[in-house]
């Protein structure tokens, strides 16, 4: 392990060898690229890696109305997130939860085809869920979660705000 964290690794040599990893990994937050080292990608991509690609809510933002969130998530990394569930909440001012929706199956979150792992094309899994709006006026945030059994919360990987375990990822104000 201590020869890999000196041991350069680049997008070249991972496509080179079929290996599949997100491109983002290899640029910082401001969008500048960065080098990685393998022990990097070995710590980063063993398990799953999960990263948000489009998020798409519709509805009518009222009081007591239903809205419906549409996710698509990819996994680059080697294995599925097994022994997880994932959904949507929608968190009150306090940042805690008041409505919940369980959506996808992370297990099958596969980085590669089940049936052709030389299939190296990420695929897109779609979750989708349903919550309705509260009938009192205020800011409220629509969020996704990731947790296991126990009830401890894992994250995804793009940078966005993380409050409690739940990624924010939008916001709603009632009148």
């Amino acid at each position: 392990m201590g020869r890999w964290k000196t041991q350069p690794i680049t997008e070249e040599q991972l496509k080179k060898n079929n290996i599949v990893y997100c491109t983002n990994w290899f640029y910082d937050k401001n969008g500048k690229k960065v080098e990685r080292n393998t022990f990097q990608f070995v710590r980063d991509y063993l398990g799953y890696k999960l990263e948000a690609q489009q998020v798409v809510i519709t509805g009518i933002c009222k009081p007591k109305s239903t809205i419906h969130i549409n996710m698509s998530i990819k996994n680059y990394g080697f294995s599925a997130a097994f022994n997880l569930e994932s959904g949507f909440a929608m968190l009150d001012s306090n940042n805690l939860p008041i409505a919940t929706s369980k959506a996808g199956e992370p297990s099958s979150w596969y980085s590669h085809s089940p049936y052709d792992y030389q299939d190296t094309e990420v695929p897109i899994h779609l979750l989708e869920g349903d919550l309705t709006l509260p009938e009192t006026a205020g800011r409220y945030k629509i969020a996704f979660y990731l947790k296991n059994t126990l009830g401890d919360f894992a994250c995804i990987g793009n940078q966005i705000e993380n409050i409690y375990g739940y990624q924010i990822l939008h916001e709603i104000v009632l009148d």
